[in-house]
């Protein structure tokens, strides 16, 4: 019993390194995460804009071809 009762204060100290390590790395694992997320999120808004982007243009090429249409249509006259 005595060997164990000198062992006793080893064992906290190993705990309480244990504890220090494993919050530091819960802290780290947590942000790890938000960046995870926060980069998913700014790729969505990406993928977001650039579909409003290619949207944008399609209309302007269908005014376009619309307008060469009808100038065409004129010069054949």
């Amino acid at each position: 019993m005595h060997h164990f009762n000198a062992m006793i204060p080893e064992l906290f100290q190993t705990l309480r390194l244990l504890i220090i390590f494993g919050f530091i790395f819960g802290l780290l694992w947590l942000r790890r995460g938000r960046k995870g997320r926060s980069t998913r999120d700014e790729e969505t808004r990406d993928a977001q804009e650039m579909h409003r982007t290619l949207e944008r243009m399609e209309r302007r090429v269908e005014s376009l071809e619309t307008l060469l249409m009808e100038r065409e249509r004129r010069n054949d006259r």
